[in-house]
């Protein structure tokens, strides 16, 4: 029983996508360029190599030149100049051992007229010294120094992939480009524009939001790459064969900004905005006018200001600085990007790009000022105008349980409804608002019916139901939160097997997206489920598919607020 569920295009991630996840002909083709020209560009064996053809051609052209007899108009006829050529390239392999093709084998093999080509054993002494010279010369280069070179050449471009592969684990390597070579279906693709999302030191919603989109759709701004979350990203998004085969990573899926440095040039040295992530949204004016459907771009920047850890429900008001991606940093970070956008060379459309800046965020969290004086983060983001569009993270929660308690409560009254029908006793408890919470954290079961009371709920403990004979349990809605998801689970099975529940009356509440497998896994079908990641990524789909679709920024804050998108 899902909590949320949009109609979002396709565009905007799902399962589907993954399709087009599988590392592509053009992006083999881009990381190759990039890491042979890094090769280049430093001193290498490379370098050696190229010296070591070029005098080893060289010496083969003046040796070439000595094998011709004389004449006056010397290399001004095409034809010798053809012959001494052909010959210099002829010696290069053979020089590997110390061997030198004949000239007048290279003459016949080219219909040179042999009676211009003297054969060595024949020239003049001092021509014949020379040749020696030459010769051993040629073979001292390609045999022993060149060889040695391009045995040491795969040494380096081992290096050169450890280290491609070191700068996209420690998220310093800038995004493809991958603008060449495409095919019909994968321009459409990606035409629909990459979203760009602040996740601080860890955040569920990106991670949940990379599955679903794919790698390709989302670029996540990370602060630290020691983190296990962000290294299990790169291995499973950014290398070949995922986790269980290779740790080599070659695709770049994420950007690194050390905390507290979003604002300096620094930290932004080498990343760009490629043009074909920008959206292309229409106006709100086209919208209402049913105007021709012309589109301008639109770049869209989202940031996670919630506790990263996937954690689904806990509402007790916190600071601002205990999260780990503050507002301030949030701010910085959407001007640095925006400014990139400035200088995409798209033709006039840059001066007419948008910038549409999304915030999920507490915004009853509590904001210090050097004064002592107390703002909510909700008063900060309106004053400064740090964003466009703002998703109140807890009260994303609240609607959700609030939704799925209204149906739980519906189907029991209609139940009693029967049973009253035919004479039978109602329960006196759940005729009420009554929710039953099961949890070990008092934490937990204090900062929840705090905030569900203010919906006319009483949420009580299950013991406080266990004492009272007239109730039955099973007729009143219950909410399961555990310490982990797997503990989660493993309570509600209990609670079903033991005939305390039943299973359409229960809602798991799930820590992080990876219990959302966990608990599929589980085939507890009819059981209910709230995870925080969930909800938030449909909350930031519903704000790009309104957006680009030309609906009105406060119309769209105004549905937000106003819980729009958790009331059906």
């Amino acid at each position: 029983d899902n909590v949320l569920s949009t109609n979002s295009p396709k565009i905007y991630g799902s399962d589907s996508d993954h399709v087009l996840d599988r590392l592509t002909f053009q992006e083999r083709v881009e990381t190759s360029l990039r890491m042979t020209t890094r090769v280049f560009n430093r001193h290498s064996p490379i370098n050696a190599i190229s010296i070591g053809l070029i005098s080893v051609f060289g010496i083969g052209l003046v040796e070439g030149y000595t094998t011709l007899t004389p004449k006056k108009s010397s290399l001004l006829e095409w034809s010798r100049f053809r012959f001494v050529y052909r010959y210099a390239l002829a010696q290069v392999i053979p020089s590997v051992i110390w061997g030198t093709q004949p000239a007048t084998v290279i003459a016949a093999n080219i219909n040179f007229d042999l009676r211009n080509v003297v054969e060595t054993n024949k020239l003049p002494p001092y021509k014949c010294l020379r040749m020696g010279i030459l010769g051993a010369l040629r073979g001292a280069i390609s045999g022993s120094i060149l060889l040695a070179q391009i045995l040491s050449l795969t040494t380096v471009l081992q290096d050169a992939q450890n280290s491609f592969s070191k700068k996209i684990y420690n998220g310093k390597e800038p995004p493809l480009e991958n603008t060449y070579l495409k095919t019909k279906a994968q321009k459409e693709f990606d035409s629909s524009g990459v979203v760009i999302r602040f996740a601080g030191k860890e955040s569920d919603v990106t991670a949940y939001s990379m599955m679903k989109m794919g790698r390709r759709k989302i670029w996540p701004i990370y602060e630290d790459p020691e983190n296990d979350v962000v290294k299990s990203l790169v291995r499973e998004y950014g290398t070949v064969g995922g986790q269980e085969k290779s740790d080599i990573a070659i695709l770049p899926i994420y950007w690194q900004v050390p905390g507290g440095q979003y604002g300096k040039a620094e930290s932004w040295r080498g990343m760009f905005v490629p043009q074909t992530w920008l959206f292309r949204a229409k106006s709100s004016a086209q919208l209402l006018l049913h105007a021709k459907e012309e589109t301008k771009p639109m770049l869209i920047l989202e940031a996670d200001g919630t506790p990263g850890d996937g954690s689904c429900v806990s509402f007790f008001n916190k600071s601002d600085e205990n999260y780990d991606l503050d507002l301030m940093e949030v701010a910085q970070g959407f001007c640095c990007l925006a400014r990139m956008t400035r200088n995409l060379n798209i033709g006039n459309e840059v001066k007419d790009s948008r910038v549409l800046r999304v915030l999920l965020v507490d915004q009853n969290a509590k904001v210090q000022s050097g004064g002592g004086r107390a703002k909510t983060a909700g008063e900060v983001i309106n004053e400064l105008q740090l964003a466009d569009v703002t998703i109140n993270s807890k009260e994303a929660i609240v609607k959700s349980l609030d939704r799925w308690l209204k149906k739980a409560h519906n189907r029991i009254a209609s139940m009693e409804d029967e049973s009253s029908a035919k004479g039978t006793n109602i329960d006196i408890f759940s005729t009420k608002k009554t929710v039953i919470l099961k949890t070990r954290s008092n934490e937990r079961f204090k900062s929840i019916k705090k905030e569900l009371s203010k919906y006319g709920y009483d949420v009580i403990d299950k013991s406080n139901v266990t004492n009272h004979k007239q109730t039955n349990p099973t007729k009143i809605p219950m909410l399961v939160y555990e310490r982990t998801s797997s503990e989660t689970i493993y309570m509600i099975r209990n609670l079903i097997d033991t005939g305390v529940a039943e299973p359409e009356n229960i809602c798991a509440l799930i820590s992080g997206h990876e219990g959302l497998a966990d608990l599929s896994a589980s085939k507890l079908e009819k059981v209910g489920h709230i995870c925080s990641s969930e909800i938030y990524h449909e909350a930031f789909a519903y704000v790009r598919d309104q957006a680009v679709n030309g609906v009105d920024l406060k119309l769209i804050q105004s549905d937000l607020d106003c819980g729009k998108l958790w009331l059906n």
